[in-house]
């Protein structure tokens, strides 16, 4: 029975080690996301100014 008593402090602890985890990697996938966004955007701008030019 005292064993059931620690257990919420324990399990509350991972939670929050694991909501952490999922705000970093959600944080990391929204970076790598408006990244790739830009980087497309400016491809295309690119492309309008140097028509002629490949993407490099």
């Amino acid at each position: 029975m005292m064993n059931l008593m620690q257990q919420p402090q324990q399990w509350q602890g991972k939670r929050k080690a694991d909501q952490t985890n999922l705000h970093r990697w959600a944080r990391t996938c929204a970076g790598f996301y408006v990244q790739r966004q830009a980087g497309e955007a400016l491809k295309s701008f690119w492309m309008k100014i140097h028509p002629g030019e490949a993407w490099a």
